[in-house]
Formats: structure tokens, C-alpha cells, sequence
């Protein structure tokens, strides 16, 4: 069974202080009025539940959360507030998690806890690197800026959106706003929002969280970011309008997240499941989606091919979902012109760069072609670790799941690859936080920069990416330092195991051959399952057909009983099945 530690965040055990997560940010020198800001910021979620506790409403928790010039604590939390020279200043939050977990524990009272942390305070605070003034949102990996009401031309998205199916299936959150574009009643949108904060969507101010799995959107934002295009579909002898209707902006700070189509909107109701029967009883609909007691509020393919605009449900909605899906390649690759869910991180360059899908290929050609050595693969290892919980126990499942994954040893012996197969999106919908680097705590870590915003996605568990890594080990003795290095309850690994090691045997055994043999893998099967298709399954797969091994199997048993060997998947091309 496989677990992906790069998708996992560390969770607050303290019950009198509570962390908030604010994005990925860069140290600064910090002045005196700087931590002053701060101690309000960290305390700000300890403050609220203590306030609650009491039986206060929020007008008098307001009151008793205002700073010393008469600001709110949760306005300097959740808007930040400018230095002089123009850069937004906020506070670390789940990057200094853990260490600040550590003195709350040790510390008797809060005042001791601002003395013992003031150190701690100073270096927390940081630049939010997201942007730069006059940068636009989405122009980085690491911007989690969404952007809305200013959509692209209709010729412009006609262009970026193809007509066509396929493309991969997204959905959102759309959250109702009183005075907004919704008609519904005050009450059916404070229950709406009050979910939404209870989901970390929203936070207590109403402001949305960024980066959310599946992204929340205020209604009036998103309705003003879609834009009509008239279309003209052919229907035996006679030409039909078949409109259609295009998310474009920057959603929830997702920089990939910047042209979808619309394709329905559903909204679950009052009153259950007999009332959305009954509902689509008299719409003639599919009546299955009352299990959930769901409403298809419109739909592209009736309303859509209608003319009907879409819009926000007026009465008796408890929770609202679009679904989109992207452009027709998006099924194919990360971008148009480079169809491959496999990427190549090669931290070794001076500027450590990402290269994903068919762009591994021309970047080789080009580097060959520059004079540079192809790099031959010498020998193939197969390992596999469970994942360190932290400061939570152990669950049964915890005990049986392993990360497996293949090591690569090149003829030049300045650097070894990691190989390994695992959930979609995984590490850049999650900050770069990847278990083979040093750096992999640093607020922006290199991968993570070094990512295009077209990889930025919120993670899938259903779907899978081949990563290739380039580690400063050069070789396995190397690489068992280094996992020794973060070995233990607290850290990063646990239980490694280092099953087989053997000679290259392939005659074409290159980089540019070992990422043809890749992508014509992901190209064949994208499924993800945690019995039948994952990482332990495709490190068993790369190694016996690299090594020229029969009978390599998965690491646990448990994975062994679906097994089925996918060797072939490597030598033929995808497009041609």
C-alpha cells in the first residue's frame, strides 16, 4: 500500500492554541513593530475559542480583539499589513509549526510563552513572497493570488479552449454573499458560510483560504469571471448556436486554474432526499442523484444548449458546486504542447529547473547537442519506508503502508535519480515538500520554485505522475546516509529497506531512453490504487526491467495479491494503443 508523506500536514494536538496556514514565504529581518504584530497573529485562533468559551458574540469578540491603534487582530492576519518599502509582511504558519507546538507545551501561561518565543517571533517573520508589486497572480508556482472579474476576450479563449471532451473534470465551491447576486435568504447564507468555516474554506472573517483541494469561490466573483462563446455546431443540414461558457481568471490561487469550461451546476437541497426526487421527478432528470439529495441546477448540455445563462440557485440550497472540466489535452499532459505526466527535477543545474512530458526529451536533445555528456544508467536499486507520523500514534494502516520507489546510479557519479510513481499532483499542489531534500521544511523549497504554474493543481487520488529526482547522493551508500539522516519517529522515514540492487542490463540505457521508457509507461495507465497500481507496484515493474530480473514483486504482501507485472508498458508507444 503506498502513502505519499508529500501530501500529508502536520495537525495542531494543542487544545489552547491553534495554528493557521498562510501560504509559503521567505525570511526577512524583522523589526521591533514587526513582532509586535505578530504575537496578535499567533494567537489570534487561541483568543477566538477562549472568547467563545466565555459566551461572548462576535460584536464583543471584536471588541476584545482589537490591537492598540484599534485594528483587528484578524485584520492583520487575514489582509497583512504593508512596510514601507511596499513588501506585504505576515507570519509563518504551518512552516513553524512544530517548533512553536514545542514551547506551547513547555510554556505555564501565554506571557510565558511570547518571552520564551520572542527569538522564535523574530524569525517567523517573513516576506510573502507570492508576488512582487505589479506581478500578475499566477505568474509563479508560488503566488497564491486569485484573480477574478477581468476575463480574457472571447477570441483569446476560443483559442486556450478548444472545443472538445475529454480534458480533466474539476469542481468548486460557490459560496453566496448577502447583497451579492444571490436571492437567497440571509439565514440559508450564514448556514452556507458557517459549513465553509467549519470545512476551512472561508475563515472567520469570511475571507477565502487559498489553496483549497476543492477551491471555494464567492458567487459574484465567479459569475463575473465566465464569458460567453456563441458557437455553431452542425445538426444534419441545419447549423445550431451551441454556446458555451468559460471560468477565466486565476481560481482560489491555483495558477493552473486559469480556463475551464463550465459544465454544470449542482446544488444539495432542504429537505433530503424526497425532495430532490420529487424535484427531479418534475424535471424528468436523473433521479440517482437524490441519494445525495442533489439538484442538477444547470446544466451546458440542456440549459446551456438552451441559451439559459447560468446562475446561482435563488431558494432552498444548503451547499452549491460547479463542475468544470479543462482544455481537451489537459488529459495528456500539464500543457498543450508537452503531452506526459512525467517530470524531471535536476537540482544540480545552477538554477535548479522542472522539466515535465515531451519538454524531458527536447531538453536532453538540446543539452547533447550543447556538448554535454549523455548520462549512462549503471546500476538500479529497489527500496521502500514507511512514513514518520510525528507526534501521533501509529494507526494499524500506518504499519503496513510503504513508499517504494527505484534509485538510479549514472556513469558520471555526481548525482543518483529517484524514480517513483505516485499521486497526481502530489508534490506540486503541495508546496514542493518533498522527503529527499534538505530543504524540504524551507518555506519556498527549490522544487517547489523551481515548478511551472501550469503543474499547480490541487493533488488527485485517483490519478498518478512518475517524478525523477535528482539527489546530491551519488551513489547508494550515499543515499543511506542520507535516509539514516531522517530516520526516526519524528522525522521523515521509518523501517527503510533496501530489497534489490543490480547492473543496468538494458543496451539502451541513457537518460534520453530511460524517459522514453517512462513516458510511454504513464502513457499506457494514469490509474492510481492503493492494492493494484502504485508506487511499490510501478518500482517493481521499473526494476525487473531495468535489471532484466523475473519474479520482482511489491514490497508488502498486501500488494502483491493484485500484482499483475507492467513491464511492457515501458517499450511501446502510448499513442499508437
Amino acid at each position: 500500500m503506498n502513502s505519499l508523506a508529500d501530501t500529508e500536514g502536520s495537525e495542531s494536538s494543542s487544545e489552547e492554541f491553534d495554528t493557521f496556514d498562510d501560504g509559503n514565504y521567505d525570511f526577512v529581518e524583522a523589526t521591533e513593530e514587526d513582532v509586535n504584530g505578530s504575537i496578535g497573529l499567533t494567537f489570534f485562533s487561541a483568543l477566538r475559542r477562549k472568547h467563545k468559551r466565555e459566551g461572548k458574540n462576535d460584536d464583543e469578540i471584536h471588541a476584545a480583539e482589537r490591537l492598540p491603534d484599534g485594528s483587528l487582530y484578524s485584520d492583520v492576519l487575514f489582509e497583512s499589513h504593508v512596510r514601507e518599502d511596499g513588501v506585504e509582511i505576515s507570519v509563518a504558519g504551518r512552516n513553524r509549526q512544530k517548533k512553536f507546538q514545542a514551547l506551547k507545551k513547555e510554556s505555564a501561561s501565554v506571557d510565558q510563552f511570547l518571552t520564551d518565543s520572542r527569538e522564535d517571533m523574530l524569525s517567523a517573520l517573513i516576506v510573502h513572497t507570492s508576488y512582487e508589486i505589479g506581478d500578475e497572480p499566477g505568474s509563479t508556482s508560488y503566488s497564491v493570488l486569485s484573480k477574478y472579474g477581468s476575463p480574457l476576450s472571447a477570441q483569446q479563449l476560443r483559442l486556450k479552449m478548444p472545443k472538445g471532451d475529454g480534458g480533466l473534470i474539476w469542481h468548486c465551491y460557490l459560496i453566496p454573499e448577502d447583497g451579492g447576486i444571490s436571492t437567497n435568504s440571509t439565514q440559508t447564507i450564514e448556514k452556507m458560510q458557517k459549513k465553509m468555516r467549519k470545512n476551512r474554506l472561508i475563515d472567520l472573517e469570511g475571507q477565502i483560504r487559498p489553496r483549497r483541494p476543492i477551491p471555494p469561490v464567492y458567487c459574484k466573483d465567479f459569475f463575473s469571471s465566465l464569458v460567453r462563446l456563441d458557437e455553431k455546431s452542425v445538426d444534419g443540414d441545419e447549423a445550431q448556436e451551441q454556446p458555451r461558457w468559460i471560468f477565466s481568471g486565476v481560481m482560489n490561487g491555483w495558477p493552473s486554474f486559469t480556463c475551464m469550461e463550465l459544465i454544470s451546476i449542482t446544488g444539495r437541497i432542504k429537505g433530503g432526499r424526497r425532495r430532490a426526487a420529487a424535484i427531479l421527478k418534475r424535471q424528468n432528470k436523473n433521479k440517482k442523484m437524490a441519494l445525495g439529495g442533489l439538484v442538477r441546477v444547470w446544466s451546458a448540455d440542456e440549459e446551456g444548449a438552451k441559451g439559459i445563462d447560468p446562475q446561482f440557485p435563488e431558494t432552498g440550497i444548503k451547499e452549491v458546486r460547479a463542475t468544470l472540466r479543462a482544455a481537451p489535452w489537459s488529459t495528456k499532459g500539464w500543457s498543450s504542447d508537452s503531452p506526459g505526466f512525467v517530470f524531471w527535477f535536476e537540482s544540480w543545474r545552477d538554477t535548479p529547473r522542472v522539466e515535465h512530458g515531451e519538454n524531458i526529451m527536447r531538453s536532453i536533445q538540446s543539452d547533447a547537442k550543447m556538448g554535454s555528456h549523455m548520462p549512462i544508467c549503471q546500476k538500479v536499486h529497489m527500496f521502500a519506508h514507511r512514513y514518520a507520523v510525528g507526534n501521533k500514534k501509529e494507526s494499524p494502516k500506518d504499519k503496513i503502508t510503504y513508499h517504494g520507489a527505484v534509485l538510479l546510479e549514472w556513469d558520471h557519479g555526481q548525482y543518483c535519480t529517484v524514480v517513483e510513481l505516485a499521486l497526481f499532483n502530489g508534490l506540486s499542489g503541495y508546496a514542493g515538500k518533498c522527503s529527499w531534500y534538505d530543504d524540504k521544511d524551507d518555506n519556498i523549497p527549490a522544487l517547489y520554485k523551481a515548478f511551472p504554474p501550469c503543474m499547480i493543481s490541487p493533488w488527485n487520488t485517483t490519478h498518478s505522475e512518475i517524478r525523477c529526482l535528482d539527489v546530491t547522493a551519488r551513489n547508494l551508500d550515499e543515499f543511506k546516509e542520507f535516509i539514516a539522516k531522517y530516520t526516526g519517529p519524528k522525522l521523515r522515514f521509518l523501517d527503510p529497506q533496501y530489497t534489490h540492487s543490480n547492473d543496468v542490463r538494458l543496451c539502451y540505457r541513457s537518460k534520453k531512453d530511460i524517459a522514453r521508457y517512462l513516458l510511454n509507461y504513464i502513457g499506457r495507465s494514469r490509474q492510481y490504487s492503493e492494492l493494484s497500481f502504485n508506487c511499490q507496484t510501478f518500482a517493481a515493474d521499473l526494476y525487473g526491467f531495468l535489471a532484466g530480473k523475473k519474479g520482482v514483486e511489491p514490497h508488502h504482501p498486501l500488494n502483491r495479491i493484485e500484482y499483475r507485472n507492467h513491464g511492457h508498458l515501458f517499450l511501446y508507444e502510448p499513442s499508437l494503443y
